[in-house]
Order: C-alpha cells, then sequence, then structure tokens
C-alpha cells in the first residue's frame, strides 16, 4: 500500500491538539463524552500547538475556523493552520508553513484547500479545489504552473478537514472508523 508518513503525521499532530484539555485517556476515569455530529463550526475556535524535540521547544502552530465566507456560490467554513519554527530552529531549518481549508457549511466537505509550504529549502505553493458532482480534485501549483486532475471517491475529507470529520463522528471502543484522505495528489484509505 501507500505511506502516509507526512500526512499521518500532520493529521495525529492535528488529532492530538484538539483532545479534550491535552490530556491523555490514561488520566481521565470516565470515558470521554465526545458531542453529537455539529451542523455547524464556532468561527473564532482556535487551537494552540507547541511542538517539542526531546522535550526541547522547537515552533508553535495554530488552527483556526476563520471566517464564514462563499466559495463556488457555496457558505463555506475557512480554516487557517499555521506551523513556524522559532527562532533557534530558524537558524539552520526554517519552518513556515499556512494551509486554509474551506468546508461546505452544510456538509463539511472540503470544497478547496490551499498550501504555502516553507521547510528548510523545501518549498511548495498549490490550491486544489474539488469538483464533488464530477469527483475530481484540480490541482494547481503556484510555483511551477502545473495542473492535474486527481479522481476522487464519493467520500474523501483533505487534512485539515479530517479534523472536524472525526471530531463529529461518534466513537465506539472497538469499532475502526475508515475515512478516504486527500494529500499531495492522491487518495489514501486510512482507518
Amino acid at each position: 500500500g501507500n505511506s502516509l508518513p507526512k500526512a499521518a503525521l500532520v493529521f495525529s499532530v492535528l488529532f492530538l491538539v484538539s483532545s479534550p484539555s491535552g490530556l491523555s485517556a490514561q488520566e481521565h476515569a470516565e470515558p470521554i463524552a465526545f458531542p453529537a455530529t455539529p451542523s455547524k463550526l464556532r468561527v473564532g475556535e482556535r487551537l494552540s500547538f507547541h511542538g517539542r524535540w526531546f522535550a526541547i521547544p522547537i515552533g508553535d502552530g495554530w488552527i483556526e475556523v476563520k471566517e464564514l465566507t462563499t466559495i463556488e456560490g457555496r457558505p463555506a467554513y475557512h480554516i487557517e493552520v499555521q506551523g513556524h519554527s522559532n527562532d533557534v530552529l530558524s537558524t539552520f531549518y526554517p519552518i513556515h508553513d499556512t494551509l486554509h481549508s474551506y468546508l461546505d457549511a452544510e456538509t463539511l466537505k472540503p470544497l478547496r484547500f490551499e498550501k504555502d509550504q516553507r521547510e528548510g529549502h523545501y518549498r511548495a505553493h498549490e490550491v486544489v479545489t474539488f469538483d464533488h458532482q464530477r469527483q475530481t480534485a484540480t490541482y494547481r501549483s503556484l510555483l511551477n504552473g502545473s495542473v492535474k486532475e486527481i479522481e476522487l471517491p464519493d467520500a474523501f475529507q483533505d487534512l485539515i478537514s479530517a479534523l472536524y470529520w472525526f471530531r463529529a463522528q461518534p466513537l465506539e471502543p472497538g469499532r475502526p472508523l475508515t475515512l478516504n484522505l486527500y494529500t499531495d495528489e492522491k487518495i489514501y484509505n486510512t482507518q
């Protein structure tokens, strides 16, 4: 199968950031009660995180529901994610990543995904639009002008919308959740 190291890492960080009070499951005597599937996100909700490597601070980031806007004539939540290395790490490996996901306000399906990634010498700047009727994603690199169409399954999420999808799912012990995840011009079936 396909490997998913970077996407899995980002998704894992986002999931951990969203856990209540940042506590591990071992610290709770009672099961955590998750809310029923929300029909709306809360504009202004912001989750912050601090990156550490062997207990050494290396950077900061956040994910925020910025606004309710319009994409392709549909009301959409604009979610922004930023991650930045601190001054010490930036001297030899600067990281400045900004991601945007636009979710249909009614269905929470992704409509558009944008990534501006600067990590060391690596650069990526892309926009992906999702056409749910045609079941295609149109990828555009803003660095080299390349355009690519990717076939999509009926149901999928992008890296950011996956957090909100996962948060909205009823969780039951022993019942795995599966998700088609779009990232890096591919679809990964995750569990």
